[in-house]
């Protein structure tokens, strides 16, 4: 009894709607039972009580939540769905429920026209008995090993289409409403290597489950099949009712049991509710269309929540990081966080798996701003060419090109776009001091650079580069004629290039301080809002680099250094096939370098104007420093386009011919 007392109290304080939603009774013909609802943020409880010592029926009105599931809160039972008619019930003597109100299935758009007739044939499973027998024993073998794989395989968050999976098994689940799991599932592939996903699973029957079918495909796991009739089994991040769970939950502060005597934590920040304000979360919710290692869902045109598929055990740095500049610094450049979802282990481990953000209004990231704008550079450009101006070209290294002013032709045909770069190259200096401003939070609290550690630094840039120049070795006579003369270059330059990073070793201690950083910084990371500013997005750093890497400190010029080489990337984008492009877009290759140039050198001065003498940059070899990040990021790219992309290798290599034809020796 005790227990079950606790329980309940638990119940009610994790349900703001208890003690803060509005209330309404409900009059049912029998005198005996009391019968009401309330409501809070979208959330809706019924609470029935009998108040007579023997068993009473009663029928309710619930027409206006015709649709909608009542889920029995204690026991997590699920009644039958609301209709049309009169809801019938029996409750014992002095007995209650509380229920609470679920919608049914009720899929978020993302589905690709004719994708049902491009799947495969859905693999079945057939249940003996109800829905809620699912993850049961008999059934996990072949939900695991045989329905969830080829699931898997399909979806562009799973990191190991690559490899050979070995075998996958359920290692825990939490059901958190009607028929909806979520779900772990650890995968291990014929190296040993080992990841766990996370999988939010949801069952429908019926025309909801014909409805999914049709409007998400690629969402349907399986076909279910019990004696009641068929069903199915799909990604509940699909679902717009399991937003509105996840949502609530957070907001409450809810918890979780997991079967396997874990637990998923659901906790709001202290700006939940000035984040939030009074708004119905669930009203809108759509899918955002760009999906990476995560899914995100727009909810309400407010919210924004960034579902981690692949379950890692520590702090998350996408997470950490907007926590921390949400509730400990003053940088506005964020969509700040509003709370996150945790899962704990039997052992104690914790791994994060969803995070709630405000949704900020914005024109689109940075990447498709700055392709539209090229077009307009593009037309431009290309009527100076047509009159026989020459485009304005320097050999001068970044750093000394960054000392002057943009040439008046490239200021005036590239009109606003310039003055964006300005923006944000500061809203990035800004970003950094933010980050540096802590002096007490060690995660956050910078330390200062040895000499040992840019020895180790220059070390393992040099073997990057050794292991990208060994591919391009092995791989030059697979590509395409046009690029074999850049290769060949890159490759004869190749000990010089070595050497400039060998030299890095002698910054010492001069690197400046070590802070945290984006680490994975380009055009796709940062947000233009509608006022024309930048927000900044996904911290996690290099998804590929192991979770303790990310969350290192390292000079900040390696943001710096993304940045750049996402705007090589921008102006060459439409040229993949060869150095003398053989794309349809327009070759222009001096104005493409101009362009080049001329935004690299504005947002390095903004950068370095707005961070002033913060202790976290180089007292001494700036150059050097960014040339030595902009040699290890393109050399990545290098390795990236010869192993993905082979028609995209022109890319880089012309980036490293870049640096090689503006080095100069050490020391001037």
């Amino acid at each position: 009894m005790l227990q079950f007392m606790r329980r309940m109290i638990a119940l009610r304080r994790q349900h703001k709607a208890f003690g803060r939603g509005s209330f309404e009774f409900l009059r049912p013909d029998n005198r005996t039972i009391l019968a009401y609802t309330r409501r809070y943020k979208g959330e809706i409880i019924l609470v029935i009580a009998n108040l007579s010592r023997f068993v009473q029926p009663a029928e309710l009105d619930l027409s206006e939540f015709n649709g909608r599931i009542p889920v029995e809160m204690i026991g997590r039972t699920e009644f039958p769905p609301i209709g049309d008619l009169p809801y019938f019930i029996t409750l014992g003597p002095h007995s209650f429920y509380w229920f609470k109100l679920e919608p049914q299935a009720e899929p978020i758009k993302a589905g690709r026209a004719g994708a049902v007739a491009s799947r495969p044939q859905l693999p079945q499973l057939n249940l003996e008995d109800k829905w809620n027998t699912l993850l049961q024993q008999e059934y996990l073998f072949s939900l695991a090993s045989d329905i969830l794989p080829p699931f898997l395989a399909e979806q562009r968050w799973y990191r190991g289409k690559a490899m050979d999976l070995t075998t996958s098994r359920l290692i825990d689940w939490c059901k958190l409403g009607t028929s909806f799991y979520l779900t772990f599932l650890k995968v291990q592939y014929g190296t040993g290597e080992e990841e766990t996903y996370v999988l939010p699973m949801k069952i429908a029957e019926g025309n909801p489950a014909r409805s999914l079918a049709e409007e998400i495909p690629d969402s349907v796991i399986a076909a279910l099949k019990t004696r009641r009739g068929d069903g199915i089994l799909y990604d509940a991040l699909m679902d717009r009712a399991s937003c509105d769970i996840f949502f609530s939950a957070i907001g409450d502060g809810r918890s979780f049991r997991s079967a396997k005597a874990g637990s998923l934590r659901a906790r709001p920040t202290a700006l939940f509710e000035e984040i939030t304000g009074s708004d119905t979360p669930c009203a809108t919710v759509r899918k955002l269309a760009v999906e990476q290692s995560n899914t995100s869902i727009i909810i309400g045109e407010s919210f924004i929540l960034k579902f981690y598929r692949k379950l890692e055990e520590g702090k998350n740095p996408d997470v950490e990081m907007g926590l921390f500049l949400t509730e400990k610094s003053r940088f506005t450049g964020i969509a700040r966080v509003a709370g996150t979802i945790v899962y704990r282990d039997e052992s104690g481990a914790e791994s994060t798996v969803a995070m709630l953000q405000e949704y900020i209004a914005n024109q689109g990231d940075g990447w498709s701003y700055t392709l539209a704008e090229l077009d307009q550079y593009f037309r431009r450009a290309s009527a100076r060419q047509a009159r026989g101006e020459e485009a304005p070209l320097s050999e001068l290294p970044l750093m000394e090109l960054a000392d002057r002013q943009p040439p008046v032709v490239i200021s005036e045909i590239t009109g606003a776009y310039m003055e964006s770069v300005r923006i944000l190259g500061r809203r990035t200096a800004e970003f950094h001091l933010a980050l540096a401003g802590d002096k007490k939070n060690p995660d956050f609290k910078p330390e200062r650079s040895s000499r040992i550690y840019t020895e180790q630094l220059s070390e393992t840039l040099s073997r990057e580069v050794q292991g990208s120049l060994a591919l391009l070795a092995a791989k030059i006579t697979e590509l395409p004629d046009a690029v074999h003369r850049q290769a060949d270059r890159v490759l004869l330059q190749g000990p010089s290039l070595l050497g400039r990073i060998s030299d890095l070793a002698g910054i010492g201690e001069d690197l400046g301080q070590l802070i945290r950083h984006h680490g994975d910084y380009h055009l796709g990371q940062v947000l233009r809002t509608i006022d024309n500013d930048f927000i900044l997005l996904d911290f996690e750093g290099e998804p590929l680099r192991p979770l303790v890497d990310r969350r290192r400190k390292g000079s900040p010029l390696k943001d710096v250094a993304g940045m750049i080489r996402s705007f090589h990337y921008a102006i060459h984008s439409d040229l993949p096939t060869s150095a003398e492009g053989d794309g349809e877009g327009p070759q222009l290759p001096g104005w493409r370098r101009a362009w080049y140039e001329s935004m690299s050198a504005v947002f390095v001065r903004e950068y370095f104007a707005t961070a002033g003498e913060a202790p976290f940059l180089p007292a001494a070899g700036t150059g050097l420093i960014l040339e030595s990040f902009l040699l290890e990021k393109v050399f990545y790219e290098l390795k990236y386009e010869l192993n993905n992309r082979p028609d995209w290798v022109t890319i880089p290599l012309a980036g490293i011919l870049d640096i090689i034809d503006r080095q100069k020796p050490a020391g001037e």
